[in-house]
């Protein structure tokens, strides 16, 4: 507070009061100080101002420092006086002027000169100007065509018994057709089986090899005929040099090398050598010399290794014979820097690719053929124009490979850059963000870039446009939808692997909307639960009366054991058995009737997919269709009648169709996967029946964390049935006596809690049941008011560009989109057949796993076992049954390797958890096998592919190695 005679007043408030008054005052000081001026200059205007009156000075002194204010405006006085005067000039000298007279003036006519321009001179020579001046003249010696001998040497006898046996599996297959789709599939494999009796008379292998000798000779005079060529273009090239210099000394020159004259054939540069046809002709001459050199080296090293195979290859394909480098230049370059030759096949398949033909076609290849590695990156090159947007679509699994091999095969000398487009969900986008987006796609078309997408990113980024108009969002959802249409009109799409891609399968769903419980919410849940306490109680005796009907697979005490459906009428037994204990006993949910009519008819229609008219009369009459009863009810029918058990149990596997997500934020229920561990990223089981059965079948099969169960244990102390509860759980389980009952629960004691009580509770059925029931089903099953949903077909769908994808299979052609034709090329025709030769050739068995002898060794070590006892030896395992699910890829390949004789191998192959090629070796260091020593010593590894890769994945194999591949039964 301020001292003195207002004591209410503040140390702040008084500041203010201090600093107004000051302003106040000062601000008077100045208007004084200038009216006083301003009667001064209006007075006399030019003369400097003389000192101030007394009144005026006295009142301006205590805020200004008047003699230095005096000294600044005598200066702007004088500046005023100065303009005044020379502005009294300026109108005095004007009048005088008015009164002078007007005279003409001639001017003469002066001859102009241009002036010298001045002229810059270059202080160097660019590679464009090389080209400039006079073209070479190539040599127009050809080499002698080096191929097979014309002269059969020797039959395939190993095909032509295939295809006896072949012939012979369809005879077979004839009699138990069932159905037109049957029939059909039927008259195409004897179609492709005839095709490949024609194409068999043409095998290289009939075929006559020629000897070390003369292939070092077409060597020598395939090298002499390039270094002729290049030492053309040198002194070509050398003496425009030299023309262009002149007597310029010091001069920058481009260094003149191979890699000048080849990158000439990219689409940047052969466009400015339109009008030097010369220079086009001699530099494709160039490369097709080095074609010539690569090809006879790799003929040569085929037949040091004593690959006939790759030789026979070699020499049945000549190169260029169905397409012209001249018109596809960078497939020439693409050649040449991959040291490959593209086959007719491939060029016809990609001739395909490349035609505009109107509508969405798929192809069929057979594996093997460089649809991936080859295909891909030539028709991609050939379509990025700068007119359209090329989008490679490949799955997740082999998006990362797809991504080395365009950048490997296109990143080089042919210079096309790879754009990604990782779109999902969780890229919450505002308008800056969109718009980028739509630049950065611009950009790949204009610089001619390829764009490398996954199916979910497209389908994601086709429900988000959707969803940010419903979500008011309407600027960024303009964007999102102009990149679209974008898409719609200037996108030439390659599908990868199309058969799998353009699957119904393949979902993506968007909910929508506040989320609400189910109906029924836990009693649907407590009834699935008893359900599979049913299942549990009948599985094992009926797969042990009818062997190979059901695989029940049983685990520790207390557990659910592993169920899977292998026969129908196992199954159907199975649903009956359940139906008649649910009557007989009933549910907590819905009672055992005590009339036997009505019971009978419950009966049915739990059990019948159609009950009588005359059952249905007395259900709906009864007490079971009731509010009380009648969701329960409904809801076992759906179960067994329904099919929704046997549907489970029979067609989806652990880990393989289904489980738990490993995104985070944590997923706590069950989602689709594409292959084993490989869960969909924004997928979801739209039935709520089948989510909480196949959360259940994860928690039981797989067990509770840590985490989850120290939760259990601290939930259950808060309950006022604690032990009632709990000695449900530890009932049918092996748990020690000392902790069977709940007061001998000690959570904070976390060292006892995983050691001596989370191994029995782990995977007691009874105790996941409570953690499902309490924790996971009332917090995430919940109900969406709407969902945007889309498919692979939606990725098929016609726009104004066509979509053109390929695939090894055509087994899926009668189910592919509306939009998409299956194009049947006559070459392919025999593909079919050729693939199920390989599998009917004599060399190839069949071994049934036997069952489990030694309970200590999982069923992945037990199998692994077998493999190792198998003769010959096993180089490769081939996993699409997913029979291996208890290690990982990088387990396996370790597991395998230390199996393997330290002698003959050093490492094993294997795809890591980012779907990338990776090798390990026997100290379990492990590295990128395309940046490994072991890519060009595979000799030396045993190799590993799980389901999700066995298909889009290019290695490079000894023609010696054997493989043993897998196989999962299905009902």
């Amino acid at each position: 507070m301020r001292a003195g005679a207002d004591r209410l007043e503040t140390e702040r408030a008084a500041e203010m009061r201090r600093k107004n008054d000051y302003v106040r005052h000062s601000e008077g000081a100045v208007r004084v100080l200038s009216l006083e001026l301003m009667k001064q200059w209006k007075a006399a205007p030019g003369r400097p101002p003389v000192p101030l009156s007394p009144a005026a000075e006295n009142r301006a002194k205590e805020y200004i420092d008047v003699p230095s204010a005096m000294q600044a405006v005598t200066k702007a006085f004088e500046g005023w006086s100065n303009n005044r005067a020379l502005k009294l000039f300026c109108e005095e000298l004007e009048d005088l002027l008015h009164d002078l007279p007007i005279g003409e003036l001639i001017v003469p006519d002066w001859s102009r000169e241009k002036a010298v321009q001045p002229k810059s001179t270059s202080s160097h020579v660019t590679v464009d100007d090389i080209f400039t001046g006079e073209s070479p003249k190539i040599p127009r010696d050809k080499l002698p065509t080096l191929m097979l001998h014309s002269k059969p040497s020797t039959i395939n006898l190993v095909a032509e018994q295939a295809t006896v046996a072949l012939s012979g599996l369809i005879d077979s297959l004839v009699s138990s057709e069932d159905g037109a789709y049957e029939t059909q599939y039927v008259g195409d494999l004897r179609g492709s089986l005839e095709a490949l009796r024609v194409r068999n008379e043409d095998d290289p292998s009939r075929y006559a090899l020629p000897t070390e000798d003369g292939l070092f000779h077409h060597l020598e005079l395939c090298t002499e005929r390039l270094s002729r060529i290049y030492e053309t273009l040198e002194d070509t090239a050398t003496t425009q040099l030299r023309q262009l210099s002149g007597d310029r000394e010091g001069l920058q020159w481009p260094r003149i090398s191979p890699s000048l004259f080849l990158e000439q054939l990219n689409r940047n540069h052969w466009r400015k050598l339109d009008h030097r046809p010369e220079w086009r002709e001699a530099i494709i001459q160039y490369g097709l010399a080095i074609t010539d050199v690569q090809r006879a080296e790799r003929m040569l090293d085929a037949l040091k290794s004593d690959n006939k195979d790759d030789l026979r290859w070699e020499l049945g394909n000549t190169g260029h014979t169905n397409w012209d480098p001249r018109s596809f230049p960078e497939t020439l370059l693409l050649e040449i820097e991959s040291s490959i030759l593209i086959r007719e096949v491939q060029e016809s398949i990609a001739s395909e690719l490349r035609k505009d033909s109107g509508g969405n076609e798929v192809l069929q290849l057979v594996m093997g053929d460089g649809k991936s590695s080859v295909i891909s990156p030539m028709v991609a090159a050939a379509l990025a124009n700068g007119q359209q947007v090329v989008r490679v679509i490949a799955g997740k699994a082999q998006s990362k490979q797809m991504a080395q091999v365009l950048i490997s095969k296109l990143g080089g000398m042919i210079g096309r850059r790879i754009y990604y487009l990782p779109y999902s969900r969780a890229l919450k986008l505002r308008k800056a963000g969109a718009e980028a987006v739509l630049q950065l796609c611009q950009e790949c078309m204009r610089e001619g870039g390829v764009l490398l997408v996954q199916p979910e990113h497209l389908l994601s980024f086709k429900l988000t446009s959707t969803e940010n108009f419903i979500a008011g969002n309407e600027d960024t959802g303009e964007i999102l939808l102009r990149i679209q249409d974008f898409f719609d009109q200037k996108s030439r799409d390659i599908i990868d692997e199309s058969d799998e891609n353009l699957s119904v399968k393949f979902e993506l769903v968007y909910t929508m909307g506040l989320p609400g419980p189910i109906e029924g919410s836990s009693d649907r849940w407590s009834v699935i639960h008893q359900i599979l306490s049913l299942v549990q109680k009948y599985a094992a005796s009926i797969g042990d009366a009818r062997s190979g009907a059901i695989e029940c697979t049983k685990g520790i005490a207390g557990s659910f054991p592993r169920t899977r459906l292998l026969d129908e009428t196992a199954g159907e037994q199975l649903m009956q058995s359940i139906a008649d204990d649910v009557c007989e006993n009933g549910l907590h949910e819905l009672p055992s009737a005590t009339d036997p009519h009505t019971r009978a008819a419950v009966r049915a229609f739990i059990g019948c997919r159609e009950p009588s008219p005359s059952e249905l009369e007395v259900i709906h009459r009864s007490s079971f269709w009731n509010k009380e009863y009648k969701m329960a009810l409904l809801l076992v029918r759906g179960l067994l009648a329904g099919g929704i058990l046997d549907f489970v149990f029979r067609t989806k596997r652990w880990r393989v169709q289904y489980g738990l997500a490993t995104r985070v934020p944590r997923m706590r229920l069950a989602v689709p996967y594409r292959a084993k561990d490989n869960p969909t990223p924004r997928s979801e089981f739209s039935h709520p029946d089948v989510q909480l059965l196949l959360t259940s079948l994860s928690y039981y099969y797989g067990g509770l964390e840590d985490e989850d169960l120290f939760s259990l244990l601290g939930q259950l102390m808060t309950c006022d049935q604690a032990d009632q509860d709990y000695h449900l759980w530890v009932q049918k389980t092996d748990m020690p006596l000392e902790f069977r009952h709940i007061d001998s629960l000690n959570p904070r004691d976390e060292a006892t809690c995983r050691k001596k009580i989370f191994p029995h509770l782990r995977q007691s059925k009874a105790a996941i049941d409570w953690f499902l029931s309490r924790t996971v089903f009332p917090k995430d099953v919940k109900e969406y008011p709407s969902k945007l949903s889309s498919s692979g077909c939606d990725l098929g769908r016609k726009k104004h560009l066509p979509t053109k994808g390929f695939s090894g299979t055509q087994d899926a052609k009668i189910v592919l989109p509306l939009d998409v034709d299956q194009l049947e090329l006559p070459a392919q025709k025999h593909t079919d057949a050729l693939v199920m030769s390989y599998l009917l050739q004599v060399g190839n068995s069949v071994t049934v796993t036997a069952p489990a002898v030694d309970a200590s060794l999982s069923d992945a070590e037990q199998l692994l076992d077998m493999i190792m006892q198998l003769e010959p030896s096993i180089d490769v395992v081939l996993d699409p049954g997913a029979q291996i699910l208890e290690l990982d890829n990088f387990g396996v390949a370790k597991a395998w390797l230390a199996r393997c004789d330290a002698t003959e191998k050093e490492a094993a192959v294997y795809c890591n958890e980012n779907d990338e090629l990776c090798v390990v070796d026997r100290s379990g260091r492990w590295e990128y096998l395309q940046t490994s020593s072991y890519a060009a010593r595979m000799d030396r590894c045993v190799v590993y592919l799980d389901e999700a890769h066995t298909r889009g994945i290019d290695l490079k194999l000894p023609p010696r190695y054997r493989a043993a591949c897998t196989w999962a039964l299905v009902s």
